[in-house]
């Protein structure tokens, strides 16, 4: 029986398919797609506020890290009887940076969660940055007291300096982040002040395991 010819005509016109329409279609769902995602608050949030998804997690990771393996390093490395100054004095320092760094790096992620955003966000949370730095400043100003009543020059002036200069900067970016001048405020202000603890932290860490402690140098 020979084959229907206006089968093998209708056939492949009802199987065709367009791909360009089809290619055409997806293209404007996926362009729906992203103009609904930055309509959305929450996308809104996630992608204004950079780096608190990512970043600062990884700096607490880091801050509580520092801190647990120094204390592991006092209980095993540590000689009998009470800390001379400038031990007293770096894991004063190597704490601070830490503890502070730590809290600082969660600040942001809790003022989101209440719903504060974008320049809100992280003007709250420069003035509560500049409030941590100068408190850790106040409770480091009785064991640099101790250290250098012990009558010994043997202290490092770079790293002294170092500290001092670098508190004064990060306090006054967060003083400047939190006015909303000359800039408007933004996470970066406060990543400056995350890295200097962790830096100050890391320079204490290392004269830890390396400077004697007999030298009384910090």
């Amino acid at each position: 029986m020979p084959p229907d010819k206006s089968l093998q005509r209708t056939g492949p016109q009802l199987g065709a398919i367009d791909w360009c329409s089809l290619l055409a279609s997806i293209t404007e769902l996926e362009r729906a797609s992203h103009r609904a995602d930055r309509s959305a608050p929450g996308r809104w949030v996630a992608r204004a506020n950079i780096g608190v998804p990512e970043t600062y997690p990884l700096v607490a990771e880091l801050a509580l890290g520092l801190a647990g393996f120094t204390g592991v390093l006092v209980v095993l490395g540590r000689q009998p009887g009470r800390f001379s100054p400038a031990e007293a004095f770096r894991l004063s320092v190597l704490l601070a940076g830490a503890i502070s760094a730590l809290f600082l790096s969660l600040v942001p992620m809790v003022l989101a969660d209440l719903g504060l955003d974008g320049p809100s966000l992280w003007r709250m949370t420069s003035i509560i940055a500049s409030a941590c730095l100068a408190t850790t400043a106040l409770l480091l100003r009785r064991p640099l007291h101790a250290f250098r009543q012990a009558g010994s020059d043997a202290y490092s002036p770079l790293v002294l300096y170092g500290l001092g200069i670098g508190a004064i900067l990060a306090f006054c970016l967060q003083l400047a982040n939190a006015v909303g001048w000359p800039w408007s405020p933004s996470p970066g202000p406060i990543s400056v002040a995350l890295i200097y603890l962790l830096t100050g932290g890391v320079v204490q860490f290392v004269r830890i395991l390396f400077v004697r402690s007999d030298s009384l140098s910090c």
